[in-house]
């Protein structure tokens, strides 16, 4: 049975670059990332006490969602000063994959990726929304 785009036209996933920190303001992400967040709570909002800034992008048709967390790092890569603010700052950046429950979808995430994540203190997650919408 093949799992090509054409024959799956409703596979549907989202990545998405999460970032969270104690003490950076939205504004000072958006500001180091050039970037508007697609999603956004202050520290205030939060029952563990910090900012989560995220950024998510769509894609249908297709099944190989690693590719496009490659993509990512190949982003954050060229930000190394902003991934060295949020860690020594105490926070995170993650690469999440978001999946719908509802589809039969999987991808390979090469050891390259994973050390090129790894190199720049970038962690990769998955996470998978049994009624995936646009605003999961």
């Amino acid at each position: 049975m093949s799992h090509d785009a054409a024959e799956c036209p409703q596979m549907k996933y989202s990545i998405r670059m999460l970032v969270r920190h104690p003490t950076l303001s939205i504004d000072e992400i958006s500001g180091y990332l050039n970037t508007e967040p697609t999603y956004s709570r202050t520290s205030d909002q939060t029952s563990d006490s910090q900012t989560a800034w995220s950024v998510v992008s769509w894609t249908e048709g297709k099944r190989l969602f690693f590719s496009e967390v490659d993509e990512v790092i190949d982003w954050l890569e060229r930000r190394p000063e902003f991934i060295s603010a949020v860690r020594q700052g105490g926070g995170k950046v993650c690469v999440i994959a978001q999946l719908s429950g509802k589809e039969n979808i999987g991808d390979e995430l090469s050891p390259n990726t994973m050390a090129r994540a790894a190199a720049i203190g970038v962690s990769i997650g998955v996470e998978v929304f049994p009624n995936m919408t646009k605003s999961s």
